[in-house]
Formats: C-alpha cells, sequence, structure tokens
C-alpha cells in the first residue's frame, strides 16, 4: 500500500498560496504576459526556487531569463520601497536602473562564471524614498540553473546594514573627537582641530563651523566646507535678524534646524555630491550652563534627518562642549599662573629694595645709640636701661632686613658666594658654643659632637653661620625642656652631614613637607615666642642648595622632637658665582644677635606669674599685660607703671589666669603669641560670665582698617598699632577705662530701671517682637498672609503685594476669592477648609492666578488659634517653585534623552571611574551581560561581575587601565558563554575606563555555519561528481549505439536529480522510503502496473540516491526486456523491518506477467549497479534472480545504515 499523494497542478494559486502581499499579488498577477509565461509552463528548477524564496524570512530576489525577470519574497519589499508591487515580473534593471551599474556587472559575471560572490557592505544608490538615498546592503548573488542545469538567473539573498555602516561611522568620528576633547592647549586651537576631524567625515557632516563668543558677540573661529563669507552667511540665515546673538543663555540648549540652505549658499556634501539643503545649529554649552559658542552642521542630503542623526549631532556638540570648556579651563589655569608668577616677581622685587632703604636709616640709629651707652659720663647715663632696648631691638631689626635681603636675592637667583676651605669642625663648635649661656639659663643641655674631619670642606663662611644659627635658633624656640644635639660627621667619602636635634614640641607628619615653605607656619605650637618672619627655614634650604647640598627633617610626631640633617659636599658649589676670596671683614658677627634674640624669649625679672596676684584693696586700676618680647613688656611696664597697677605675663594663657584670680580693670594683649594667642585670650574671657566685662586692648603689629575692624568684631574695646607713642598708648587706656566706668554705671542703672518697669518692658517687647516679626515677613521671598474664618485677608507682606501687583490696602479686607480670582479659589477651597478644622497643611499644587498665568506653587495653611484653642483663621505661606520645577525637568528630559541616545544604539557603553565604580551602562550592556543596570551603576566592576577579574576579558580591562592605550579585541562574552563580544577599550580624562562592544554572536554563528554548510557541500559534490561519472563512464561503455547511450544517461541523471530534488525537500536529513520509491517509478507509471507497499521507514541521503539508482535501473530493465514490456506486465515492490534489537530491512522487486526471463550472458552496468553497488552502499546484501516467471531483486540491509544521515 502507498503513502505517496499524486503530484499536483502547478498553477499561480498553487504556487504563491500562503500568507503575505508578495504572494497575494503573485496570486493575480498575469504571468502569461511576462517573460516567464504561465506558471503551469515553468520548470521544476524555478518553481523549486521561486517556492524557496517566498518560504524564507530573509530578503530574497531570483532573476530568470535574458529580460532579467524579477521575483522576490515580503522581506525583499521592503529593501525597494515605493518600487514595489511594480516590481514584480518586472526587469529588475528598471527596478534598480540608479544601481544597475554597481549591480550589474557582478550579476553578469556571477551568470557567466558560475561562481557565486559576497558582499559584506555594497554602497548602492536608491531612489525608494524620494530622494537620492545613501544605502548599504549585505549580498550574496549565485547562479540559478534550469532543469538541465544551464545557468539561466541568478538567486540574490541580500539584508541592509545602512544603520549599522552609518553608526559605526558616525561612532568612529565621536572617538576620535573624544580623543582630541584633552589635547588641545587654547579653545580657538581646539575649535580648528575639531574641525579638521569633522572634514574627515563629509558624508555626514558636509560642512561646520564654530563660532566662540566673545561678550554678547560671537566670532567664525573654525570652519570646513564653508568659506568665511558663506560662513556668515549661513550664521545669519539660521538665526534671524539678531544674528548669533539670539543664542542665549536661557534658550541655547536647544538644536535649531533650518531648510532652504541653497538658498543662501552653495555646497554640495553627502555620498552623491548633492546639494546641501538643511543645516542644525546647536548651542555649545560652557560650565554652569552658559552658552559658550555655536555649531552650525550640513545635514547630508541623502540620508533622512531621523532621531539617530538628530541624536549624533547632539552627541557631536556634547563632544565639542567638552573640548572646549576643557580648552578654556586649561587657558584660565596658564592666566592664573602667569598673574601669580609676576606677583611673586614683583614681591622679590619689593624686598629686595625695601631691605636696602631700611638699612641705611638703622645704620644711623644704631650709630648713636652704640655711642650713647659707651658714653658713662654723658647725660644719657641714667637711661642706660632704656638706650640697650633700643640698641638690642634696632640690632634685632636690622638682622630682620638682612635675613629679607638675603632671601629675596636667592629668589632673584642672584646671590653670591665666597667660598673657602675651613675646618667645619672647628667653626660649628665655635658656632653652637655662643648658644650655650642661653641654654642653660633656659634649663636646657646642649650637645656638641664635632670631631675633626679628614678634610677641609669649601664652604662660604657667612651663609654657612647662617644655617648653623638659624637651626640652633630653631631648636632652643620650639624646645622647653631636654636636650638639643649639634652633630658632625661625614656622609659617605665626598660629603659631611651637620644634624641638629631636639626634644621639643616635635612636628606633625602631614605638616612635614611644607616645613621647608616660606611664611608658613605651624598651627598650635607651643613655641617661646610667637614672633619670626617665617623664612628661616626657608631661607636655610636655599643657603644649603648653593652649597650643592641637601637639607632634611625628621620628627615621630607632636611631643617627640625634630631632627635636622644638612649634607654637604667637600668640593664646589653648583650655583652660585664661585669667588675664591676671604670673607669681608667688617661683616657684623651674626651669632651674638641671634642669642641676644633667644635670651629675650626667656621669662626676665619683671611681675610674670600671675598666681601670687591676689586681688587686694586698691586705690588705682589694676591691668593685665601681655606680651611674649621681654623688652616690650618692660617698655609697657615702666610706661605705664606710675599711674596703674601692672601685672606683665609672656602668653596669653598665663594673662587667663592672671585675670581668673586678680580681676583686673583692664587687660592689654598683644594679638600674635604662642600658646593662646590674643584673640583666643578674648574668647575666653568673652565665654565667661565673670570676666565678660572687662575690656581689653590688642597691641598689634598688624595695621590698616581690616586689622582694627577684624579686634573690634572680635569683641575687643581698641586696637592699638605698633608703634606707637607713650602719650597715644595712656590716652587709649584712659578712654577705654573712663568708657568702662560708665557702662558700669549705666548698667547699675539699667538694672534699677528694669526692676522698675519690668511688666511694662514685657508688654512693649512684645509689641516691638510682633513688630519686628512683620518686618521679617516682608524681607522673607515668600508669600505670607493672615486670613479670618470669613476668608477675609487681615495682612499680607510684601511679597504678596507685589506677586499680585495690588497696594496693601487693595488686599486687606478683600476676599481671598476676589484677590486670587475664582478659578484659583476654587482649586484651594478645600484645603483652606481643612485648614479652618484646624488641621497644618502642607501640599505643591499647580495654580491658576489672573495676571500671573499658570504657576506651580508649594504651600503651608497653619491655623491660627486663640488662647483658648479656638481656631479664628490660618496663615498662608506661599512660594512660587515654577522655575525649578521646570529646571528638573528640563533636567530629567536631557538625561532622559541621553539614556535614549545610549539605550538606541546597538553597541554596548559601558565606562568606569578610576576606582572600577561604574558609571555607565546602557541598554546593549544589560542584553550582553545579562545584568540590569540598576543593580549594577555605582558598584565597583569586580564586585558586580566577579566572574570578569580572571578571565582574558578581565586581563585586558586592567592592561588599559594601567597602560592608557586603546585596545579592540573579539572574546567570547566573560558572564554569558554563548555570546562573542568585539570590544574597543580607551581610557578616559579623570583615569577611568570607556568600553564600547558590538555583539557578534549572529556573525561568529553564521561564520560556523557557512563553514559547516560549505564542508557539507563539498562532500555532496564530490560525491554525486563521483556517480554522475560513474554513471557517465558506464553509460557510454555498456551502449554501443551513441543516441540509446545518451537517453540512457540522460535518465540516470534524471533519477539522480530527483533522488537531488527530495531530499532538498526534506531538507538533506532523511526522506521516506515510499517517496524514494514513487520518485524512481515516476517515469515509467503507465496505468496500474506497479504495487507498492510497506511500512513508514525514512532513509538517509546516501541510502536514497543509491536506491533511486536502483530502482531507476530495474524500471528501466523492465520496460526493455521484462514485465513492463508486455501490456498485462506488472511489478510489485515491498519491504519490512525485521529482527530485534538490530532490525534488518528487507526490500523485494518482484516482476510478473512479462516475457519468459533468462540469465544474461553478462552482466551490464544496470546489473552491477543493482547487485554490487547498492550492497557496498547500503553495507548489506543484494541477489539478483532471474526465474522465468520474471526479475527478482532481494535487498537485506541493516535498517541504522539505511537510516545514516
Amino acid at each position: 500500500m502507498s503513502d505517496m499523494a499524486e503530484p499536483r497542478s502547478w498553477s499561480s494559486e498553487a504556487l504563491f498560496s500562503g500568507p503575505g502581499d508578495v504572494r497575494a499579488r503573485g496570486r493575480t498577477l498575469d504571468w502569461a504576459a511576462t517573460p516567464l509565461g504561465p506558471v503551469q509552463g515553468w520548470s521544476q528548477s524555478l518553481r523549486s526556487t521561486v517556492r524557496t524564496l517566498l518560504s524564507s524570512q530573509y530578503p530574497m530576489v531570483l532573476t530568470w531569463g535574458p529580460q532579467f525577470t524579477q521575483i522576490y519574497n515580503d522581506a525583499y519589499s521592503k529593501l525597494i520601497g515605493d518600487r514595489h508591487p511594480s516590481g514584480l515580473g518586472g526587469d529588475i534593471r528598471v527596478t534598480l536602473a540608479e544601481a544597475w551599474d554597481t549591480l550589474g556587472p557582478m550579476i553578469e559575471r556571477v551568470m557567466a562564471t558560475g561562481v557565486a560572490n559576497w558582499t559584506p557592505a555594497l554602497p548602492l544608490e536608491m531612489h525608494r524614498s524620494g530622494y537620492r538615498e545613501e544605502a548599504y546592503f549585505s549580498v550574496s548573488h549565485a547562479p540559478a540553473e534550469n532543469d538541465r542545469g544551464e545557468i539561466v538567473g541568478m538567486l540574490a539573498v541580500c539584508s541592509e546594514v545602512t544603520e549599522q555602516i552609518v553608526g559605526e561611522r558616525r561612532l568612529r568620528l565621536l572617538r576620535e573627537l573624544a580623543a582630541r576633547a584633552g589635547d588641545a592647549q587654547e579653545t580657538a586651537a581646539a575649535a580648528r582641530d575639531l574641525v579638521a576631524a569633522l572634514s574627515e567625515d563629509r558624508l555626514d557632516v558636509p560642512f561646520a563651523c564654530v563660532y566662540l563668543r566673545d561678550g554678547d558677540a560671537f566670532g567664525l573661529v573654525a570652519s570646513q566646507g564653508l568659506t568665511e563669507d558663506d560662513a556668515a552667511s549661513a550664521a545669519d540665515w539660521m538665526t534671524g535678524e539678531r544674528g548669533l546673538s539670539s543664542v542665549d543663555d536661557a534658550h541655547g540648549g536647544d538644536a535649531a534646524l533650518v531648510d532652504g540652505l541653497d538658498r543662501i549658499v552653495t555646497v554640495s556634501g553627502g555620498a552623491y555630491g548633492d546639494p546641501v539643503t538643511s543645516a542644525i545649529r546647536l548651542p555649545i554649552m560652557g560650565a554652569q550652563g552658559a552658552v559658550l559658542g555655536v555649531l552650525i552642521a550640513g545635514v547630508s542630503p541623502n540620508r533622512a534627518l531621523d532621531e539617530g542623526y538628530r541624536s549624533f549631532f547632539e552627541l557631536l556638540a556634547t563632544q565639542v562642549s567638552v573640548a572646549l570648556r576643557n580648552a578654556r579651563a586649561r587657558e584660565d589655569d596658564r592666566r592664573r599662573a602667569e598673574e601669580l608668577a609676576e606677583l611673586d616677581r614683583a614681591k622679590t622685587a619689593f624686598f629686595s629694595n625695601v631691605s636696602h632703604e631700611f638699612r641705611t636709616p638703622l645704620t644711623l640709629l644704631l650709630g648713636p645709640l652704640e655711642e650713647a651707652i659707651v658714653d658713662e659720663a654723658g647725660t644719657l647715663a641714667d637711661h642706660r636701661g632704656e638706650l640697650q632696648i633700643a640698641h638690642r631691638n634696632a640690632l634685632r631689626l636690622l638682622r630682620l632686613v638682612n635675613t629679607l635681603l638675603d632671601f629675596s636675592r636667592v629668589e632673584a637667583d642672584r646671590a653670591e658666594a665666597s667660598f673657602e676651605f675651613c675646618d667645619l669642625s672647628v667653626l660649628t663648635a665655635d658656632l653652637a658654643s655662643n648658644f650655650r649661656s642661653a641654654m642653660e639659663k633656659a634649663g636646657l643641655r646642649l650637645v656638641v659632637d664635632a670631631p675633626s674631619l679628614p678634610r677641609l670642606v669649601r664652604v662660604d663662611r657667612d651663609m654657612f653661620e647662617k644655617i648653623v644659627l638659624n637651626l640652633l635658633s630653631n631648636a632652643f624656640k620650639f624646645t622647653h625642656e631636654g636636650t638639643i644635639d649639634v652633630r658632625l660627621r661625614e656622609a659617605g667619602s665626598d660629603a659631611v652631614a651637620f644634624v641638629v636635634s631636639d626634644t621639643g614640641v616635635g612636628i606633625p607628619s602631614d605638616e612635614l613637607p611644607r616645613v621647608f615653605e616660606r611664611f608658613h607656619r605651624i598651627p598650635g605650637q607651643h613655641a617661646r615666642s610667637h614672633e619670626g618672619t617665617g623664612i628661616g627655614l626657608a631661607l636655610v634650604r636655599q643657603l644649603v642648595a648653593l652649597h650643592g647640598g641637601d637639607i632634611a627633617v625628621e620628627s615621630e610626631g607632636p611631643g617627640r622632637g625634630t631632627t635636622f640633617t644638612v649634607v654637604l659636599p667637600y668640593g664646589s658649589a653648583t650655583r652660585a658665582s664661585l669667588v675664591d676670596a676671604p670673607r669681608d671683614p667688617g661683616l657684623r658677627p651674626q651669632a651674638d644677635a641671634f642669642v641676644e634674640e633667644a635670651l629675650r624669649w626667656l621669662p626676665g625679672d619683671e611681675n610674670t606669674h600671675a598666681g601670687r596676684h591676689t586681688p587686694s584693696p586698691r586705690s588705682r586700676p589694676r591691668i593685665i599685660l601681655a606680651d611674649d618680647n621681654a623688652d616690650m613688656r618692660a617698655y609697657v611696664q615702666r610706661l605705664l607703671g606710675d599711674s596703674y597697677d601692672v601685672i606683665a605675663v609672656a602668653d596669653g594663657t598665663q594673662a587667663l589666669a592672671a585675670v581668673e584670680t586678680s580681676r583686673p580693670d583692664l587687660v592689654v594683649s598683644d594679638i600674635m603669641m604662642p600658646g593662646l594667642d590674643g584673640f583666643a585670650l578674648l574668647h575666653a574671657m568673652r565665654s565667661d560670665p565673670a570676666m565678660a566685662t572687662v575690656p581689653v586692648i590688642f597691641l598689634s603689629a598688624r595695621a590698616g582698617e581690616e586689622a582694627r575692624v577684624e579686634s573690634l568684631a572680635a569683641g575687643a574695646d581698641d586696637h592699638v598699632v605698633k608703634p606707637f607713642g607713650a602719650q597715644e598708648l595712656r590716652a587709649r587706656i584712659d578712654g577705654v577705662l573712663r568708657l568702662a566706668s560708665l557702662r558700669g554705671d549705666a548698667a547699675n542703672r539699667e538694672r534699677v530701671l528694669e526692676a522698675q518697669l519690668a511688666a511694662s518692658k514685657a508688654q512693649v517687647a512684645l509689641a516691638h517682637s510682633e513688630s519686628q516679626l512683620w518686618t521679617l515677613m516682608d524681607a522673607l521671598p515668600v508669600l505670607i498672609s493672615h486670613i479670618d474664618r470669613d476668608l477675609r485677608y487681615r495682612f499680607v507682606n510684601r511679597a504678596y503685594e507685589t506677586w499680585f501687583s495690588r497696594k496693601h490696602e487693595d488686599v486687606v479686607g478683600k476676599t481671598v476669592a476676589e484677590v486670587v480670582g475664582p478659578v484659583a479659589f476654587e482649586q484651594v477651597r478645600p484645603r483652606i477648609g481643612a485648614a479652618l478644622s484646624g488641621q497644618h497643611l502642607s501640599f505643591e499644587e499647580s495654580v491658576v492666578y489672573p495676571d500671573v498665568g499658570l504657576r506651580h506653587v508649594r504651600a503651608d495653611f497653619i491655623p491660627k488659634r486663640t488662647p483658648e484653642g479656638e481656631v479664628v483663621g490660618f496663615y498662608g505661606l506661599v512660594q512660587d517653585v515654577t522655575e525649578a520645577r521646570q529646571q528638573t525637568e528640563r533636567l530629567a528630559e536631557s538625561e532622559r534623552r541621553m539614556r535614549v541616545v545610549l539605550d538606541a544604539v546597538s553597541d554596548g557603553f559601558v565606562a568606569v571611574d578610576a576606582n572600577w565604580r561604574i558609571t555607565l551602562f546602557n541598554r546593549a550592556a544589560e542584553d550582553a551581560f545579562g545584568r540590569e543596570r540598576d543593580n549594577v551603576l555605582g558598584q565597583e566592576l569586580w564586585d558586580a561581575f566577579p566572574e570578569v577579574c580572571a578571565t582574558p576579558y578581565g586581563q585586558h580591562l586592567k592592561q588599559v587601565m594601567e597602560t592608557r592605550t586603546a585596545m579592540t579585541f573579539e572574546e567570547g562574552s566573560p558572564v554569558q558563554s554563548d555570546r562573542f563580544l568585539e570590544t574597543r577599550l580607551a581610557g578616559t580624562h579623570d583615569g577611568g575606563l570607556a568600553a564600547s562592544f558590538t555583539d557578534i554572536t549572529e556573525r561568529k554563528v553564521a561564520e560556523r555555519h557557512r563553514e559547516l554548510l560549505v564542508n557539507e557541500l563539498n562532500h555532496r559534490v564530490k560525491n554525486t561528481l563521483a556517480v554522475v561519472q560513474s554513471i557517465a563512464m558506464q553509460s557510454f561503455k555498456d551502449e554501443r549505439v551513441p543516441n540509446q547511450a545518451r537517453q540512457a544517461f540522460q535518465g540516470r541523471l534524471l533519477a539522480l536529480s530527483d533522488a537531488h530534488n527530495l531530499l532538498t525537500q526534506e531538507s538533506w536529513e532523511t526522506a521516506p522510503l515510499s517517496l524514494v520509491v514513487e520518485g524512481a517509478l515516476r517515469p515509467f507509471r503507465e496505468g496500474n502496473r506497479f504495487d507498492v507497499q510497506g511500512p513508514k521507514v525514512r532513509v538517509g541521503p546516501k541510502a536514497s540516491v543509491s536506491l533511486t539508482l536502483a530502482f531507476h535501473e530495474l524500471c528501466t530493465n523492465a520496460v526493455k526486456y521484462g514485465a513492463l514490456s508486455a501490456p498485462e506486465g506488472h511489478v510489485t515492490i515491498a519491504w519490512s523491518v525485521t529482527g530485534h534489537p538490530q532490525p534488518t530491512l528487507t526490500i523485494r522487486w518482484v516482476e510478473s506477467g512479462g516475457p519468459e526471463v533468462r540469465p544474461p550472458e553478462r552482466p551490464g552496468f544496470g546489473s552491477r549497479l543493482v547487485s554490487r553497488g547498492l550492497a557496498a552502499e547500503l553495507g548489506g546484501a543484494v541477489e539478483l534472480l532471474y526465474p522465468p516467471t520474471g526479475v527478482v531483486c532481494e535487498i537485506a540491509a541493516p535498517l541504522g545504515t539505511v537510516e545514516s544521515r
């Protein structure tokens, strides 16, 4: 029994049956009017190809015949746009006329050679949307053959890749702009560089002009594709009568598109050089939302300005904005640096000039003072103490002037050194010994360890003295107990080390790098004195450098002491001009000045211990004097001693203790003191009610109105600038004491009045407080109102009047509806009712006000209650937040658009900062890595994707982060093993990393499939060719007559073709045995002469071909000599499956009713093909029997072999 259906009649309805527009039009098209003729006459090859084409979801087109008649499917019809449906059944050369110059030679070459081609990105000009469109297609052309194997057409498989090609091109331009964003140092140069980069993509940006803002005007700084005149015309055309000045900070954030450019200027662009008719104006945004400039760019005439194109222009403007902002920032930094350098040079010159000018008057002061001091019989002998103070401080001033002059010379690189070889051990010991008496007096231990050195050291003696004395003075200043060590030793074979160590206050670790900075003071250091210029250690470092040496400082922290180490070479200096001359014998010894100043830091014999002063009856005012300079304390104490009881202390801490114990009438204090300074002392006193009323006068070297205002603002009663006169100081003190006395009397009277008028003052205070409240309300930018239960206004503040453009009297007494309008009143009426019921409401709402319009407000309605709790109205506080809300919405929209742009592109984008935290993760990245954006943003990359770290992918990321070198590679996804990614990595300007990647999984799979298909095709072609070669050889060998040989060969090839057609329909997997048999019998069926029966069995491709050829040979033999040669002849083909677990397929061919059969004298090709070839192919046994009743063929083979693919 057969399971094979009868062949259907191939009409257009049958061939084009099924869903889809092309099938529907194919069923109604008059094919007879086309070169192909009626469908019923089409060859089997044409029908098979058309069926395959129509069922494909991939765009396919078939051309057939010399007129290139085309048939295509639904997917292809979308590619040709408005050329469908007229193109169906028409000449493809007409449909694609504009692209035929490109396609024609390719198609003709395929049809001539029979060799297929493939172009991954073929550019084609398309006229499918009303304009010349730039388009790209992935196209493969293959030859199409008729039933005779002749090439009569072409089958094309294609897909449009325009968005991919154009998108990659634009992405390359954006990457190039991003790479250039950090290079330019000037804004104009950056603009020119960016425009030059834009010129590399004239297909998307036919021309570009950058105009930068200068005040209210915009100037052209760079352009490409346009002349300067054309650029100016384009700018005027795009911005109207106001020109580029219409691009303001408030409205410059949006892009503007204008058509009709070709009426103003002539410029061509795009892929085909067509006139550019449209341009887009994009603002270049600077910092804080200001418009930095304008970018005008041409729009390609060969691409529609769709969402992707517009987003590209917006990203373009963003890249340009970033680059120009960076360049502007560098310009600002460079200008500030130049200004600071100029100020530094001016300062250095000023120090030098002033120091020179100071030395002459100081010389004229010191000379007479020294003469007066040594003149014991002179008229000033009784004032020798005062003269010694003056002389001592004049010497200190001279030392300070010399230090400033030395420092300014070193800063200006004009220092000259007189080097000589000297015994540095002796010199160091002599200099250090000058401090021994001062240190013993301070209770310190000085240890000098300066053994003889094997060589003399080349130094400038004067400079080395300054180095040693400054370091020892600094150690003495900050060491209150313990030891100061001075050591000299060799440092290797070429240098000597001079070390000063102390057990003083130490230095915090974060301050160590700044120790040698000029004018830098370490805050909170407990020193013997706060005096000093702040340049001593900076000068030491410069002097050491002039010797070619180095200086270092070490400290384990506060209270752990400090060590300074100076390393000097034995040889000559490096920078200073070397003058081998002895030092000037007239130079005044420096050590005495340093030691004398250090001695003045120690407590003297004046009354400095505040603890022994206790309150006692006194007739004179008592003054606490605080100053860390002993001479100043002695001078002021002597100046005031005739009129006041003066207690002198050395710092703020002692002064505070003296104030607590002695209850003074006045405190006179220096501002700059070690430990507790003047401001800290004042704050402590004003914070203590017991001392808050004690007047304070500041003595300070800080002159100027600013210093005086600072002192008075801190709470001081007066500010006296040093130097001051004796009469001025006495007058200031007398004035402050009188004012303090008056304040005391006034305070006493005030207390009496307060006691008498307490109740009255409470009422006045209440009224005053209410007045102040209304005044405060008028000053607030919030709309404040008081509304009673009758909904009438009792009060509104000035902001309320201004907002509604009404006077106070035009509002108070009116109802709410009369003021805010009926519409707004109805909107807020429920909330007013709730407030009058006692609810405190806070809400936001959009309200329509008369003369104001729609505004978004934030409001509070607060019930007003009587002391008994009754609600008698409410207070309304209303704030207009319309602008803030609009700004929030604009920001949200900008962020949304950026996310849309990034989410719209097919490439994935991921960015991390310098700490590997994920800052960007678009939708394509979600798909590629299988993570949702909200779950990874802000996380460290290695936390979000721990599986990436140890993969090659992670190694690439780390390499680019370390080397800052861009990289592109193809690698399997580290997260999804079945995905492949093409990844591009580059470092970002903030030290992070940016990655963009394309999912190439489909391409990889397609490449693998193509490889498998090619291998399979190669295998099948080789097998088929082997069969054809064997058939040809045997056909022409066995047949003696050429015509018979040709017919035999043709019949065998048709049988082979039928087997291949059947396998093609079955996807070259397996085919039903019934269809294999019926296919082989079809050419020989006439009447009911075959009986085919058997169970359902599927056979593989190899068995299908072998059985088809075998049955063809049996049929041919039966027609010539066997059962089918007689009218009553009959053939039975039956098969069965037996055996388990290894079943066997058995097939029997039995002829009957024909002429008597005799065995052949010699076996021919057919019998050999059946008996030997079939057995070998199936791996079984075949037996041909020749009983007189007819030929019998028995075939037995393992079912597994027969089913094998």
